[in-house]
C-alpha cells in the first residue's frame, strides 16, 4: 500500500529547532533518530497505513541512548496530529485544528524494559490543556493494528483502524506532526524537537490520500 498507493511529506535533515519554550533545551541536541526526514501515508476501506523515517537508527535499548555532556536522552515521543476535514478552525485548536493524534513513541516500561509504544487519540473536546483532556478517546494502543520497524531500524510502519479515525481513499486532509525526545536534565520538557515538513512550529502539510 504504502509503496504503490503512499503519499510523503518529506523533511529535511538536521533541522531540530527550539520550541521557544523557556523551559525547554536551547540548543536542541543533534539526536539522529529524532530527526524526521518524511512520513508516508496510504488509506484503503479498513486500514490507514503511515510509515516514519529518521535519519538514524532507533535504540534497541536503554544502553544505546546518547549522551550530550552529562545529559542522556530517555524518552522518544512522535506525534502526528490530522486535520481530517482540513478545517484548522474545527476539531483541537491546540493541535493545530487536528481530529486525530497518532503517537509512535519508545520510552522505559515496567514490564518490557525500553521498547516502541504506539497510541492513537481521537474525538477532539474543545479542551487545550491539559493535553491528556484534548481528545474523548486515548489511550487506545490495544487498537492498533500493526507494526514493524522501530528499535534497531530507521523507519517505522504503523497500520491504524481507519473507521475509528475517519480516514479514506481520496480524502484531503492536513498534517501537523512533530519528534520530540526528554532527557535527564529534561524530563517533563525539550531536549530536542524537529517538525515534519516546511513551516517550522506552524507548519502544516494538505495531502490528499490516494485512491
Amino acid at each position: 500500500m504504502l509503496l504503490e498507493h503512499g503519499v510523503t511529506i518529506p523533511d529535511a535533515k538536521g533541522d531540530w529547532i527550539w520550541p521557544g519554550n523557556q523551559e525547554d533545551n536551547p540548543s536542541p541536541y543533534p539526536v539522529p533518530f529524532a530527526d524526521l526526514t518524511g512520513a508516508t501515508f496510504a488509506v484503503d476501506a479498513d486500514y490507514l497505513y503511515v510509515r516514519l523515517t529518521v535519519d538514524g537508527v532507533y535504540p534497541r535499548a536503554e544502553a544505546e541512548l546518547p549522551w550530550y555532556g552529562e545529559d542522556q536522552i530517555n524518552k522518544l515521543n512522535v506525534n502526528i496530529c490530522l486535520d481530517t476535514d482540513n478545517n484548522k478552525n474545527t476539531g483541537s485548536l491546540a493541535d493545530n485544528g487536528s481530529e486525530v493524534m497518532l503517537a509512535a513513541d519508545m520510552m522505559t516500561t515496567p514490564l518490557c524494559g525500553w521498547e516502541d509504544v504506539y497510541d492513537f487519540w481521537y474525538g477532539p473536546t474543545g479542551v487545550d490543556f491539559p493535553e491528556t483532556q484534548r481528545y474523548e478517546h486515548t489511550f487506545n494502543r490495544n487498537l492498533v493494528v500493526a507494526a514493524w520497524g522501530g528499535a534497531g531500524f530507521d523507519y517505522r510502519v504503523i497500520v491504524f483502524p481507519a473507521g475509528l479515525l475517519g480516514t479514506r481513499p481520496g480524502q484531503t486532509i492536513a498534517v501537523n506532526g512533530w519528534d520530540e525526545c526528554a532527557s535527564l536534565q529534561y524530563p517533563e520538557r525539550h531536549a530536542t524537537f524537529d517538525v515534519l515538513g516546511p513551516g517550522g512550529m506552524n507548519s502544516r502539510v494538505v495531502i490528499q490520500l490516494p485512491n
